[in-house]
């Protein structure tokens, strides 16, 4: 769906679609599917990372139709430990390489593992 939404947006403009409103629209998608109980809604939530002509974006939309966008986000079962770890070493991020915040993403998913 998203990708037919940003290739109908540029052929229609002539210009890419700007990460905030296809977000938009799939959380409305995703709420239009709750209002009526002959149609099954989503029931999952979805991290959705763009770039555009602002630069990167990370967002999140729920089930419910609702999209919020962060600098740093974890979603999902266990997602807690990720986003405690995200959290401490936040300040880092704005002056990391590439490689380092591979590194940070990693270790942050690593959270989320058990430790059987």
């Amino acid at each position: 769906y998203m990708r037919n939404e940003c290739l109908n947006h540029r052929y229609v403009y002539d210009a890419p679609m700007n990460v905030g409103r296809l977000v938009a629209q799939v959380a409305d998608k995703s709420q239009t599917k709750t209002q009526n109980s002959s149609k099954r809604p989503y029931g999952v939530g979805l991290l959705v990372a763009g770039v555009d002509e602002k630069g990167p974006h990370l967002f999140e939309t729920c089930p419910s139709g609702i999209s919020n966008e962060y600098f740093a986000m974890a979603i999902g079962g266990k997602s807690t430990s990720a986003k405690t770890y995200l959290e401490k070493h936040f300040a880092t991020f704005a002056d990391a390489d590439l490689e380092a915040l591979v590194q940070h993403a990693v270790e942050a998913m690593n959270k989320t593992t058990s430790s059987d």
